[in-house]
């Protein structure tokens, strides 16, 4: 078994595990830019 076979099998039961985790880290991504633009908005809101 070639080092990129046993790569690739490993890679394939991750594949759920690592499609959550790119979810989640891009659910939290977009969180967090939205937090930002909100508090960037009221910080520079006209007083």
């Amino acid at each position: 078994m070639s080092l990129l076979q046993a790569y690739q099998s490993v890679l394939s039961k991750n594949v759920n595990f690592a499609e959550q985790i790119e979810q989640h880290l891009f659910i939290t991504f977009l969180y967090q830019k939205i937090i930002t633009k909100l508090i960037n908005h009221f910080l520079y809101l006209p007083h």
